[in-house]
């Protein structure tokens, strides 16, 4: 048995008995396959990047708006509403 080429443990790779079978990383443990599967999961495509589903204070800092406190307030709700379209309207990544 070969030690697993990430973390260069010896542990039993199971992963490679099941329908999860993935010919390239017969040289990973079960931890680091599964790490990997999960890292891959979480990693968006390129062109993409993750973004809150409500937008952070410092988001709506950064619409362009007027000095005046009651007009500022107004554009920042209009933005949040904006935002929450948008997010519904995101594409399936593919």
């Amino acid at each position: 048995m070969k030690p697993c080429t990430r973390c260069s443990s010896y542990a039993i790779n199971f992963h490679l008995h099941g329908r999860e079978w993935d010919s390239t990383d017969t040289d990973l443990c079960d931890v680091c396959y599964w790490r990997k599967r999960a890292e891959a999961a979480l990693t968006p495509p390129e062109g993409y990047v993750l973004v809150p589903v409500e937008p952070t204070d410092a988001m709506l800092e950064a619409v362009p708006t007027s000095s005046h406190l009651r007009l500022r307030e107004e554009v920042k709700r209009i933005a949040l509403g904006e935002w929450r379209k948008m997010v519904a309207a995101r594409p399936e990544v593919p």
